[in-house]
Parts: C-alpha cells; structure tokens; sequence
C-alpha cells in the first residue's frame, strides 16, 4: 500500500506566491490545497471538511488575515504546525542559512508555529515543510 501524502494548505493573497508554493510543494510530493485569503481558508477546511498537516499563511490579507486565520483554526482545536510569512519585517543581519529560517519573532504570536519571511522561504520550501511534518 502507498504511503498517503501529506496535505499542505497554502493561503496568501499573492496568486504567484500560492501558484509558486503549490508547484514547489506538488513537485516535492506533498498534497497542496490552496486559498486566497483566510475566509476561504476557514470554508475550504471546514465546510469541505478538508484534511492538512501543515498550514503556511500569508500574514497581510484583505479580509480574516494570517493571524486571525491561525488563531480561528485554534479555537477550533487544530493542532497541526501552523506557520506565518510575510515580506513585511526585516531579514536579520549577517548571513541567513536555510537552518536559521524560524525567526526571533516566533512565540509572540498566538497559535503559530514559526513567523518566517517570504524571501527565507523559497531557500527549501520543502525541506522546511518537511522539518514541519515529515
């Protein structure tokens, strides 16, 4: 029998960031669902009683942002690794290795696993997806 795949849920308001992560992820052999913002999010997961392993948000979204999306899915006993980017905050100074992608900010918002910047992301999308969740 064949191992079932893992399902990551990619929510950003950047079509060419979900279209970029889905082809990435799908590539790397990961089930990718993918919403626009976090309201779709919230109806893909629940009213469609969609399954995931792994939830990467955008953090700015029109709407139920990044940070209201984890913390709605909390409330709702989702306890899958939940991670927050943005392009928004600064990089650190000093060189940045693919091992260092989770941020200083990590802890300081509710409910999610990791903040990361977007840029720190494209190094190994799928080796950090995989660092998640096997």
């Amino acid at each position: 029998m064949k191992p079932r795949r893992k399902t990551v849920l990619v929510v950003d308001a950047e079509a060419h960031v979900r279209e970029l992560a889905q082809s990435y992820l799908e590539e790397s052999g990961f089930r990718v669902l993918v919403a626009e913002d976090g309201r779709e999010a919230l109806n893909l997961v629940s009213a469609e009683r969609k399954r995931f392993h792994l939830l990467l948000t955008g953090w700015h979204m029109p709407g139920l942002d990044g940070p209201g999306l984890i913390a709605a899915l909390r409330a709702a006993g989702r306890n899958q690794p939940m991670v927050l980017w943005s392009s928004h905050y600064a990089l650190p100074s000093g060189p940045t290795a693919p091992d260092k992608l989770l941020d200083p900010f990590r802890g300081q918002f509710d409910g999610a696993t990791a903040v990361l910047h977007l840029r720190l992301v494209t190094f190994d999308l799928a080796g950090m997806v995989r660092g998640f969740i096997g």
